[in-house]
């Protein structure tokens, strides 16, 4: 199977080759992408992303936090998977 890139943001992507997933982020310049982390799963490597890019507001309450989780999910699968 060939590998395959996930997009997360412009600065974050997950690099899927079954069965390792690996959260990279750009740094530019020569080097591009720095893996930031290997998981097991795509959702592994989505909640490591979303641990070190919280949202913006630091008060909400558990549901409003899932929602607007899902919400930037939906937003990322809008936008499409390479």
């Amino acid at each position: 199977m060939s590998k395959q890139i996930i997009f997360i943001s412009k600065d974050y992507q997950i690099e899927a080759d079954h069965p390792n997933y690996t959260l990279q982020t750009f740094v530019g310049g020569k080097k591009g992408w720095r893996n930031v982390g290997f998981y097991s799963s795509v959702k592994s490597a989505v909640k490591k992303f979303i641990e070190l890019n919280p949202l913006d507001e630091k008060e909400m309450t558990l549901v409003e936090y899932a929602d607007r989780v899902m919400a930037s999910a939906e937003d990322i699968v809008k936008k499409g998977v390479k």
